[in-house]
């Protein structure tokens, strides 16, 4: 940048010292281009410094974009679970709910995944339309399987 501003400041240096009369043509287009330069120098002064502050914030972002992927990857570039951290975040209050439509009234439950799990609960009733809704489909066709199978074995001892 320096050796334009320099170039420009050695043009009008130079017209001035060819005496040209500024009121004359030449004059007139000598001056107008000059100060065309010197005004091109600053614009690309402005630009390059522009571009140096952008270069500076896009390697702030590089760096900070490598950070984040130590942490997600790891070093060795592989996807690292945390389980502590997940543990923490649950142990904090954040209990993990299920949601579960009722097919009665579409009604979305949230649910703790206990109920789910707990072999004993066959149904639980909507809240919104009171209706049942079977949650352990496999515990409830069981427990009708052994029903039907001693309806059948109290048939068989009455006849």
């Amino acid at each position: 940048m320096d050796s334009l501003k320099k170039r420009v400041g050695y043009l009008k240096g130079l017209a001035e010292g060819f005496a040209l009369d500024k009121d004359s043509k030449e004059g007139k287009l000598f001056e107008v281009i000059i100060d065309s330069l010197d005004k091109m120098v600053e614009v690309i002064e402005e630009v390059v410094l522009n571009q140096l502050e952008i270069a500076e914030y896009l390697e702030m972002m590089d760096e900070d974009l490598a950070d984040l992927e130590d942490v997600i990857f790891g070093e060795e570039g592989e996807f690292v679970f945390d389980e502590e951290e997940d543990d923490e975040e649950e142990d904090e209050g954040e209990k993990e709910e299920i949601e579960l439509a009722c097919p009665h009234c579409l009604e979305v439950l949230d649910l703790e995944p206990s109920i789910l799990e707990d072999e004993d609960v066959l149904e639980i009733i909507c809240p919104n339309c009171d209706k049942a809704i079977h949650v352990n489909d496999e515990q409830v066709e069981k427990k009708e399987k052994e029903k039907t199978e001693e309806d059948e074995a109290v048939r068989e001892l009455s006849h």
